[in-house]
């Protein structure tokens, strides 16, 4: 998948890059300029023919060496803050990656420009994809009705005027192992883009997710003084799994950013906005909706003030290079670790302000109007390796809450007599509202001047700092050590369409009590599939089916299961030494892409307390319908079936 978004978003930036680049030398020698091209990884060629009034020409524009092709064209680019990100996570990007997606990309192109003024008429069209993609479409038997038929059909077209303003064709893309994509009206300038429409249909198998996004806006510009603006707008946001039955809707979505640079500190702001966002999902028996939420114009501005510049900047370069390779590198832990220590010891503010209306959760309303602000501090004296309370983080921290009086009269009636008597709602400078003022101070959290919270009561659980959570190992949620390669998987087709999948679990506790795997999958409703399952250390492997009863131990409730789980449990797993394992036979007639399996192991040390997830929090983004995070197990069948012929 990470290749076919690099195709598609590296055939944009080929495009208007080569666009760019003869847009600013048309009136020059042309010949010239093909000649500077082919000898920085291009194969150009062109024909052209003069008159009084204008001249004409055309050819074709393939990239030859990528390498080469993309140092040559950030050269032309001015230097700025932008360009300096592309270029680090270009730079993250190994030479072989880039050959393989660009390679072979080839482009027609004509154009018209004016001998007696300075007016442009550039267009060009994809021709050819690149050429390992046209070999291992071949190979694997691909649908030719897909992004090669587009560029037989010069389907993606992109014109240029003198004024660099660019439109794209419109055009559809289908991945026969990814979904359909659909792209409508893009048009912009080499400081802005507009999309009005955008249909991302999503899945293997099946086409289980939706995504629409209407109106789509962004802008950066930089100055020389490095004063930068950017705004990035979706006029409409629409997300739906149809297998899940979960439905999101965000309506008029804004994310508008400033920044300049003072001396060595940068200082600036970003405003989140929204009209309206609506979050249903809905009971696959009944067509109920159950767990929604709304809420409405809603806003958050975090300003900052003295924030180390220099080392801001090697940090978001290494944040770049981990989001592409999905690892840090000793250099990137080395930036992290270096920017979270200048952090502390700087004069970096932090301003929050914000305000919402109308959250309902489950039809029930929470509050009608809220208002929020509060600034905070980092303490000085700051030690990473030796935290224990909120006020080891902070200097100053302190929040003004206001909700409305109906809200707060309704809330109070299912407070406790204790909390009653320690949150005392003040009046705000709106008659309409209600506040509280929250402070942190040296012996506790207050609200409203009374000691709410003792600071025995703000202990947070111990921490062994590692360089943004990235390292090899990670903590848990009690702060205990646990490997992510502790829980893995292994696969063998048996037979042309019996998979058997193979899953296992070493715990990294000290000593253990209690513990198991559980493996789910997400295109499965039930178990009509699995041939058997087998284990040699679980006394029995428990079946869950869609539409069963599975408790959530995040979320403290029960839910209702919406695909195929099995799990082993051992409820007296008293040697931490034993290498949990369980197998799972597969009947894969008719699937020809990828299985999907959720995959996490659990276990409990012998105080009943101390646990250990695999994966944690911090090592996967991914959960389950049980919210735990897993370690995705896919299996690309198709490739797997094809190498047993």
């Amino acid at each position: 998948m990470k290749k076919i978004v690099l195709i598609i978003v590296a055939i944009f930036v080929a495009l208007l890059l080569i666009c760019f680049t003869i847009t600013s030398t048309t009136k020059s020698s042309i010949q010239s300029k093909v000649d500077e091209l082919n000898n920085n990884g291009f194969y150009v060629t062109n024909k052209n023919y003069s008159s009084f009034f204008n001249t004409k020409g055309k050819g074709k524009i393939e990239i030859t060496d990528a390498v080469k092709a993309i140092d040559y064209l950030l050269s032309k680019k001015a230097n700025n803050d932008l360009k300096e990100e592309i270029t680090t996570l270009l730079s993250s990007i190994e030479n072989d990656d880039k050959k393989e997606v660009l390679n072979g990309l080839t482009f027609d192109y004509n154009f018209i420009v004016s001998n007696l003024g300075s007016s442009l008429d550039l267009n060009l069209y994809l021709t050819k994809l690149p050429i390992k993609y046209t070999y291992n479409a071949i190979k694997n038997s691909y649908s030719n009705s897909t992004i090669s038929e587009m560029a037989k059909n010069r389907d993606v077209h992109i014109n240029i005027d003198e004024k660099g303003n660019f439109s794209i064709s419109d055009f559809t893309f289908i991945s026969q192992n990814n979904g359909i994509y659909t792209f409508r009206g893009i048009k912009g300038n080499q400081n802005s883009i507009t999309i009005p429409f955008l249909d991302f249909e999503i899945g293997n198998y099946y086409l289980d997710d939706k995504i629409v996004l209407e109106n789509i806006y962004f802008s950066y510009n930089e100055d020389k003084n490095k004063k930068i603006d950017s705004k990035f707008d979706i006029g409409s946001l629409k997300y739906k799994n149809v297998y899940l039955l979960n439905e999101y809707d965000i309506k008029n979505l804004k994310v508008h950013s400033s920044s300049v640079l003072n001396g060595d500190d940068l200082k600036g702001d970003t405003k989140i906005s929204f009209d309206e966002l609506n979050f249903k999902n809905t009971d696959y028996y009944t067509k109920d909706d159950k767990n929604s939420t709304s809420l409405k114009n809603t806003s958050l501005t975090i300003a900052y003030d003295k924030l180390p510049y220099k080392e801001y900047k090697e940090f978001t370069k290494s944040l770049g290079i981990e989001a592409y390779s999905l690892q840090p590198t000793a250099n990137t832990k080395n930036s992290d670790k270096k920017f979270i220590e200048v952090l502390t010891k700087s004069d970096l503010t932090i301003t929050i302000n914000g305000e919402s209306k109308d959250l309902n959760v489950d039809k029930n309303s929470l509050y009608k109007d809220l208002k929020l602000s509060g600034n905070l501090i980092l303490n000085k004296n700051l030690d990473l390796f030796n935290i224990h309370t909120l006020n080891d983080i902070f200097s100053t921290l302190k929040a003004n809450i206001e909700v409305d009086k109906e809200s707060i009269e309704k809330s109070i009636q299912t407070f406790d007599e204790e909390l009653k008597g320690k949150l005392k709602f003040e009046n705000a400078n709106d008659e309409n509202l209600k506040k509280l003022e929250i402070e942190l101070k040296e012996d506790g959290l207050y609200v409203n001047n009374i000691l709410t919270l003792k600071k025995d009561k703000l202990k947070l659980y111990s921490n062994n700092y590692n360089s943004y959570g990235y390292n090899d190992t990670y903590s848990s949620y009690d702060g205990k050590e646990s490997n992510i390669d502790n829980v893995s998987y292994s696969y063998e087709l048996v037979s042309p369409n019996l998979l058997r999948v193979n899953f296992k679990y070493k715990t990294g506790l000290k000593d253990i009590s209690s513990g198991g795997i559980s493996v789910s999958f997400p295109q499965l409703k039930d178990d009509t599939r699995v041939k058997a399952k087998n284990t040699k250390t679980f006394k029995k492997l428990d079946v869950y089916k869609s539409g069963d009863t599975l408790y959530s131990g995040l979320l403290k409730q029960n839910i209702t299961g919406s695909y195929l789980m099995i799990e082993g449990w051992d409820e007296d797993w008293n040697d931490k030494n034993i290498e949990k394992e369980l197998s799972v036979d597969l009947d894969i007639t008719d699937l020809n892409n990828v299985l999907e399996i959720n995959l996490r192991g659990y276990s409990t040390e012998a105080n009943k307390f101390d646990y250990e997830l695999v994966p944690n929090q911090n090592q996967s983004f991914t959960q389950d319908q049980q919210t735990y995070p897993i370690k995705i197990s896919d299996i690309d069948l198709s490739t797997l079936k094809n190498s047993k012929k």
